[in-house]
């Protein structure tokens, strides 16, 4: 259950421009015009990523590049002793021109001026290969930087993505891209046709001739050879780029594929030396791996990571379709969607291609693995590949899948033995081997399909898990839960019988991942059975009671049979209070205690659940010492110490969370709520800041955000928070009733009047909306609340607040003390921990007389609460007890001093009936004098 926010931060602007922006340029791209191909590339600073704060500063210095560069850098102007010729190139946070600089002769360049290149420079200075665009120089002018490089032409691979994706028919020759090159004018300047003096050139090109006569995916597979080698060469220096996509790779004028812009890349040789690197990339370009960092903020990534991403630029080209949906932006449910689209194998070329051989497509798919172990490990085997493929060689590093390719290729390596006959024996020498090689990459195939309906299958059993934990138990969110487990189940057909063990989808797993998957099969079941427990609690009808049961029976049944060899005591307990319900309790035994983390964290979470907070705090604690990656465990922690007012304890577990899950916003909510406890108001209003950016319709954030905004004295800010989280539907009598004290406040008479009359008229839908809606109408409708307090124990029949307005109506309205006394009884039954519960038992105990189990239930909540409220109410529990205890007179002046001293009482001491037996006491009429002051004469 949430009681409530800062999300990854937003994306830093030193590196890209958010990718909600919809422009795939990039700060180095030398092209002229946004193209909406893809996301920009979004970043964060690892030293931001625990913390909600804006790099407002790099957002005002981008706004001064802007400026600066409308009335300065202009075509035929003069930058830092260079003459700017054209503007060929902008992104969101650099532009780059050609220019001429004067002090060489006036040679033409290309310079890039930014005000962050720094780091690009860094990179680049280790790296001289003829397929990494070098750098000449490096310039500084206050805030502005400038790189100066060769220039080699203004075409990058979006220009190609671009065309091919709009041709009627894929192109059939390299020629197309040559023809593109020339569509940009790259001949009409001049070229730098070989790198600078310095830069290794291994072997010189033979320029458009070698790919322009090809079939079109060879000449793509020359392109990708020669960034395969690109890569090689920075990876062997510690370099990851991290921002590898179509806008990243220049065509030049004389044929090579060059990678640029190493603005977001990484010098792995400097981890762990304090510098914190920028964690980001282009969404659609990044491998599995590199969203999980980018949303959690780890820096884990390797080399596989630009693999992955030359991969899916190779699937563009030779298809001219992005593998996966391009979904817009850097939501946490973008990143969730985009992660989960690449766990499962990349989709087929062929079918887009035909052009396309099946040893292509096995190397693409290599590429677009998702799990890294499974990709080329490294762009050297990439490029041999490539090499091999393209003289006619089978695949060294990925499957052959075709035996028929591979005969052919065996024929033209040597053309003297293709006759018929030759030919034939050889296909029947390799035909064992194809087959082979084809149930290998079967096998493979089913593996890799395997692991991603896993990741799917671990993605939907947190949310569920996560989304019971979160949600307040009304009705509709039970449902929606129960949906949500079903869901969890349906992905591997486990609802029905035990056949979805033997299916491949599991078979294919390692064993401890199928273990794994059993056990949490075998927890969803517990959580369903859970959930019908509780609608068996939230009804009336008995026969649909006894369904309820039926169905909790039937699945702790299941969940039984899939916990493995040791039976967790969560759900024999589980069991055991069926039984009980039904009539047939289990034998006494003595139960066993919880081992592993799983079962720490399921018998925790009942305890939670039961009310038992201190009781499940030390299993929850074990829980996550053993798994501190399972979010529910320090999720369901961290209310624990909450309920427990241990409000640093319940901040830390919320801020786990956080880190384990950016995008959760309950976490941050949760969070919020503990730092305002503490008085931490500004960085709880940041984490509810942070929740709403997440989760604009979580209505209950507003509300505690409006708690905030009031107690700041922001009373329209608070009356805004409030009309929002009507808007948000949320509990809409209760918030009705809140925004009438705020109106009441800021002098609107008849809109609090409005507020009011809508509370009582609409008709509550969730258990505080009830609660509030009877604490409304109690001064003038005793029974009427009362009625009110039962419908809210009708949806959650443990809910603390209803049970506590419930005892007092009958205790302070219609005087049923007896009645009253059962009902908390029930809430210390619920919630054991719960102060006001104890000691508002403890006060009824002492009003009829049974002053032992009074003073035992006072001495539990001082243990549990020490402040002004709580002193004050266990200070009426002695004051009663003492008519017939004289001797605790004392220790009821103690603690009603130490209330008023707290700032508690001051307004109902003088009058309060329990407080009777002390009104005669000189000390009593002494704390009186001190803490009220001089009383106003009375009125006439």
């Amino acid at each position: 259950m949430s009681t409530t926010q800062p999300p990854p931060p937003s994306a830093d602007r030193r590196a890209k421009r958010r990718a909600s922006d919809h422009d795939d340029l990039p700060d180095t791209n030398l092209i002229d015009t946004p193209l909406p191909v893809a996301p920009s590339s979004v970043a964060i600073p690892a030293v931001l990523l625990a913390g909600a704060g804006r790099l407002d500063a790099f957002d005002r210095a981008t706004a001064q590049l802007a400026d600066t560069a409308a009335a300065l850098l202009r075509a035929g102007g003069e930058f830092l002793g260079f003459q700017l010729e054209e503007e060929i190139g902008r992104g969101g946070y650099g532009r780059v021109y050609l220019a001429r600089q004067a002090d060489l002769a006036g040679r033409q360049v290309a310079l890039k001026v930014t005000l962050d290149a720094a780091g690009e420079t860094r990179a680049l200075a280790q790296l001289q290969h003829q397929n990494i665009v070098p750098i000449y120089s490096f310039h500084q002018a206050g805030p502005f930087q400038a790189v100066c490089m060769p220039y080699l032409g203004r075409t990058t691979l979006v220009e190609v993505v671009r065309t091919v994706r709009n041709r009627a028919s894929l192109p059939r020759s390299g020629r197309e891209l040559q023809s593109t090159v020339a569509r940009r004018g790259g001949t009409a300047l001049e070229v730098a046709t070989a790198p600078p003096s310095g830069v290794g050139t291994p072997e010189p090109t033979l320029g458009w001739e070698r790919v322009s006569e090809l079939p079109y995916p060879d000449a793509v597979l020359i392109l990708a050879g020669e960034l395969a080698d690109g890569l090689a060469h920075a990876h062997a220096r510690g370099i990851l780029h991290r921002d590898l996509k179509p806008a990243n790779v220049l065509l030049s004028d004389d044929g090579r594929a060059m990678l640029l812009d190493f603005g977001l890349a990484e010098d792995t040789k400097r981890r762990g030396l304090g510098v914190a690197p920028v964690v980001g990339g282009t969404v659609p370009y990044m491998a599995p791996e590199h969203i999980d960092d980018y949303r959690l903020g780890r820096l884990n990534l390797d080399a596989r990571c630009d693999i992955y991403s030359l991969g899916v630029i190779l699937y563009e080209l030779l298809t001219g379709r992005h593998p996966f949906p391009m979904r817009l932006g850097d939501s946490a449910d973008v990143l969730l969607e985009s992660a989960a689209d690449r766990r499962g194998p990349a989709p087929a070329l062929r079918p887009f291609n035909p052009a396309v051989s099946p040893a292509v497509e096995s190397l693409v798919r290599t590429c677009l693995a998702p799990e890294p172990a499974d990709r080329y490990q490294t762009a050297a085997d990439l490029g041999d590949d490539i090499r091999r493929h393209l003289a006619h060689r089978p695949l060294r590093h990925a499957a052959n899948p075709s035996a028929g390719e591979r005969v052919r290729k065996f024929a033209r390596r040597w053309p003297r033995l293709a006759s018929a006959g030759a030919v034939a024996g050889v296909a029947l020498l390799l035909l064992g081997g194809g087959l082979a090689a084809a149930g290998v990459a079967r096998d493979r195939s089913r593996a890799l399909e395997a692991r991603g309906r896993l990741a799917e299958h671990d993605i939907a059993f947190r949310d569920a898990q996560l989304f019971l934990d979160d949600r307040q138990r009304s009705w509709p969110a039970l449902d929606d839960g129960l949906s949500r487990l079903r869901g969890v189940l349906d992905r591997y057909d486990a609802a029905g019988d035990d056949n979805w063990l033997s299916s491949p989808a599991v078979r294919s797993l390692p064993a401890a991942d199928g273990e794994r998957l059993r056990q949490d099969v075998g927890e969803t079941f517990y959580l369903m059975a859970q959930v019908a427990l509780l609608k068996a609690g939230a009804v009336a009808d008995a026969t649909e009671r006894g369904l309820e049961l039926d169905r909790a029976a039937a699945w702790n049944e299941r969940a039984e049979r899939f916990a493995g060899d040791r039976l967790p005591r969560a759900v024999r307990e589980q069991r055991a209070a069926l039984l009980a319900l039904r009539g047939s309790p289990l034998p006494v035994e003595a139960p066993p205690e919880p081992g592993s983390a799983r079962d720490r964290f399921l018998f925790g979470a009942q305890l939670a659940r039961g009310g038992r907070h201190r009781d499940a705090i030390p299993h929850l604690t074990e829980a996550t010492r053993q798994d501190p990656s399972n979010l529910s465990a320090w999720f369901v922690r961290g209310t624990a110490h909450l309920a427990l007012e241990q409000n640093e304890l319940a901040a830390v577990c919320f801020a786990a969370c956080v880190a384990l899950r950016p995008d959760f916003a309950p976490a941050w909510q949760n969070r919020g709520v503990a730092l305002a406890r503490v008085r931490q108001f500004p960085a709880a209003r940041a984490d509810y800041d942070r929740a709403l950016d997440l989760a604009p319709t979580r209505g209950e954030v507003y509300v505690l955000r409006a708690g905030l905004r009031d107690a700041a004295g922001d009373l329209k800010g608070a009356h805004d928070d409030l009309t929002a989280a009507l808007a948000a539907g949320v509990s809409p009598v209760r918030v009705h009733f809140l925004r009438a004290a705020v109106r009441d406040r800021l002098g609107d008479t008849a809109g609090a009047a409005a507020d009011r009359a809508a509370g009582l008229t609409l008709t509550p839908a969730d258990e505080l909306s009830w609660v509030a809606r009877g604490e409304v109408r109690k001064a003038r409708d005793a029974a009427g609340a009362l009625t009110d307090a039962d419908a809210a124990l009708k949806l959650n029949p443990t809910s603390a607040p209803a049970l506590q307005l419930k005892a007092h109506l009958l205790a302070e309205h219609l005087n049923r003390p007896a009645d009253a006394l059962v009902v908390m009884d029930r809430a210390v039954g619920f919630h054991p921990d719960y102060v006001r519960a104890r000691a508002g038992r403890a006060v009824l105990l002492a009003r009829g007389g049974r002053r032992d189990a009074a003073v035992q239930d006072a001495k539990a909540a001082l243990l549990l609460d020490t402040r002004g409220p709580n002193l004050y109410q266990v200070a009426c529990v002695y004051a009663l007890t003492t008519a017939t205890h004289p001797a605790d007179k004392p220790e009821a002046l103690r603690l009603l001093a130490a209330a008023l001293r707290a700032g508690f009482g001051q307004q109902y001491v003088e009058a309060d009936p329990d407080l009777a037996a002390l009104r005669g006491d000189a000390e009593f009429q002494r704390l009186l004098a001190t803490t009220t002051g001089p009383r106003p004469a009375p009125r006439p």
